[in-house]
């Protein structure tokens, strides 16, 4: 169900910079690369009831709620999460990969599609599921939601293209995000994705870059 809470910072999308409790849902799943430093680590057990789980999320007292893991709408008990974080006042938002539907209480559904056709292919397979045509239509007609496209390669907004005609999304909804990390490669993408949008009348949503905590003396 779920295997991690954690306070930390928002870093992509429509909500990039605002102070954020993620719950992760399932065990395996990596922590969003995108997150700040994590603040106040909670992993429950089994003996953890589910209102605790709710009270450990309650405990940050941040109106903003992120549901994050492998693909939460696939996830037995996201209905019971979301509804639970949403009666203690929080705006929830689900990251989900665009390989599932479900019908749950969220403001919005942040999809993020990696390429399936990719011009240069990841090194590393990825552990998220890809992205599928007939769900994606019946998401964004349910769900307010942002499309959040990895790109890596300029021809890769030919996928992008078709993906988003052929599913009729609004392009103020369509995110280009930069796949590389760090270095002259993510310099390279920044920069063309940015034409890219402006060109196109999509939008540039790189991931926001939050520095690590300053060592202390302890840690010297």
């Amino acid at each position: 169900m779920i295997s991690e809470i954690f306070h930390s910072i928002q870093g992509e999308g429509r909500f990039a910079g605002l102070p954020a409790v993620f719950v992760l849902t399932d065990a395996g799943a990596p922590r969003p690369s995108w997150c700040g430093p994590v603040q106040g680590s909670f992993k429950p057990n089994h003996e953890t009831s589910f209102a605790g789980l709710l009270a450990a999320a309650r405990k940050f007292w941040c109106d903003y709620a992120v549901i994050v893991g492998t693909e939460p709408l696939a996830d037995d008990n996201i209905v019971a999460i979301a509804d639970g974080l949403k009666r203690f006042g929080h705006t929830v938002v689900i990251e989900g990969s665009g390989s599932h539907f479900a019908n749950v209480p969220c403001d919005l559904l942040s999809l993020t599609l990696r390429m399936q056709n990719p011009v240069d292919p990841p090194r590393k397979k990825s552990k998220f599921p890809a992205y599928d045509i007939e769900i994606l239509r019946k998401l964004i007609a349910h769900y307010d939601y942002q499309l959040q496209f990895l790109v890596a390669d300029r021809a890769d907004i030919v996928e992008v293209k078709s993906v988003a005609q052929e599913i009729g999304a609004d392009k103020n909804k369509v995110l280009l995000m930069p796949a590389a990390a760090k270095g002259r490669e993510l310099n390279d993408q920044c920069h063309w994705a940015l034409e890219a949008a402006r060109f196109f009348g999509y939008r540039y949503a790189p991931h926001l870059a939050t520095p690590t905590a300053p060592k202390t003396n302890e840690d010297r």
